[in-house]
């Protein structure tokens, strides 16, 4: 039989008090928690990359509570936290209040969720207008917007910044770091969304001209000489600039 713990499931804001395991809603938050470190795990151990994770009923608690522990851990937030861990914090931390909305807010004298919370919803229309009742389910911590996937990348990067140097064995070197790099990522959306570049975009940083860019076909179709003749295309680009050299960085689009 499974044993319910938080233990070892990264920060539960309020304590494990707040969140007993016995309740469904908590229960699914366990479960998320679960995941959560499993995508963590697995990061690091394909990529060496460290990351946070914020696991809560919506995405508005969920951004909160992944920048409460990082660089490295996990934060559950239940929603019986809410309500106190909300009070004090500033108006600006919350998603969609920290531009000009939220200071439309704050230079009334309202700059934390509960100061905005003991306000009507009429005396926040006559602040904010039709904006209000976001204002407010915001600073409950509540949030009906679905999670939504970002769809494809509109564009992939590869960048590298260095000492300046003039020996093209040197830029071919960083040339090569960026291919490899790049490429894999090409192929992988070829096969996930069968698509192909049409553009590749050469950024260069050079003494006498400071940051340079360059727009050129992409070479077409995958083959194995893709890393090849996508080298050779940046090294190309740059000597037919003769004011390339010195190089300080080099970037792909």
């Amino acid at each position: 039989q499974e044993e319910f713990t938080w233990e070892g499931l990264g920060m539960v804001v309020g304590g494990a008090e707040v969140a007993p395991l016995g309740i469904r809603s908590n229960r699914i938050l366990y479960y998320g928690a679960l995941i959560a470190q499993d995508i963590r795990k697995e990061v690091h151990r394909t990529l060496g990359y460290t990351c946070s994770a914020g696991v809560a009923h919506n995405k508005l608690l969920a951004k909160l509570g992944s920048a409460m522990n990082k660089p490295n851990n996990q934060v559950v937030f239940p929603m019986d936290a809410v309500e106190k861990h909300l009070h004090d914090l500033p108006l600006g931390k919350l998603r969609s209040l920290g531009g000009k909305l939220g200071q439309r807010v704050i230079s009334q004298g309202y700059e934390t969720a509960g100061q905005v919370r003991s306000l009507s919803l009429e005396r926040l229309r006559r602040m904010v207008g039709e904006s209000a009742e976001h204002i407010r389910l915001v600073c409950h911590g509540i949030c009906t917007e679905p999670v939504r996937d970002r769809g494809k990348a509109k564009s992939m990067l590869a960048a590298k910044t260095f000492r300046p140097i003039r020996e093209w064995k040197e830029i071919r070197y960083f040339a090569s770091l960026l291919v490899k790099d790049l490429a894999p990522r090409v192929r992988e959306d070829l096969e996930r969304n069968e698509r192909w570049p049409t553009i590749l975009s050469i950024r260069y940083t050079c003494a006498a001209k400071g940051s340079v860019s360059r727009s050129v076909k992409c070479p077409q179709k995958p083959s194995d000489d893709l890393e090849h003749n996508m080298e050779e295309t940046i090294i190309q680009a740059l000597k037919n600039d003769s004011q390339s050299r010195p190089c300080s960085g080099l970037s792909i689009t």
